[in-house]
C-alpha cells in the first residue's frame, strides 16, 4: 500500500515571518502536528520544534525564520505506508508532508491514518500491533 492511496488531510502553510507564538496556536488549534514553512527550498515546522525553539532560547515573538530547524521530513505519495509508519513511530512525530513531484505540499498523513489503513480500521490493539511489527524490523 502507498501514500497515494490513502485520504490525505489539508497541511497548513505559513510564513516564515511569522512568530513561535503564532506557529504554536495554528499547531494546536488544527491538531495537525507539521506546518510548511514557505521558504526556498520548502521547510517544515512540527510540535517538536516549538519545544526545541523554547529549549534554546527562543520567545514567542521569534520569527521562523530565526529559528533553525531540522531538515523537512517531506515524503513523497509513492513512499511505502509501512515504511512512513516506522519513521512515525521511531522519531516520535504524529504526521508528515506529502510532496508532488515539483516539491509542492500535497498534504499530510498522520499516524492514527496510516494505522487504520493498514489495519482496515482505528484500534488500540491494532495500533500496538503495528508498533510491535514495526520495532521488529527495525
Amino acid at each position: 500500500m502507498l501514500i497515494r492511496d490513502l485520504d490525505v488531510a489539508h497541511v497548513d502553510r505559513v510564513a516564515p515571518e511569522i512568530t513561535l507564538q503564532d506557529a504554536a496556536r495554528i499547531l494546536a488549534t488544527t491538531g495537525a502536528g507539521t506546518l510548511v514553512v514557505d521558504t526556498q527550498p520548502l521547510s517544515e515546522f512540527t510540535e517538536h520544534d516549538v519545544v526545541r525553539a523554547i529549549a534554546l532560547g527562543a520567545t514567542c515573538d521569534t520569527k521562523l525564520a530565526d529559528i533553525v530547524r531540522p531538515k523537512p521530513g517531506f515524503v513523497r505519495p509513492d513512499a511505502h505506508v509501512p515504511d512512513i509508519a516506522a519513521v512515525l513511530l521511531t522519531t516520535g512525530r504524529h504526521s508528515v508532508v506529502i510532496i508532488d513531484n515539483d516539491n509542492q505540499p500535497v498534504g499530510r498523513i498522520d499516524l492514527a491514518s496510516i494505522t487504520a489503513a493498514m489495519l482496515g480500521g482505528p484500534s488500540w490493539i491494532g495500533a500496538l500491533r503495528v508498533a510491535l511489527r514495526v520495532e521488529r524490523s527495525l
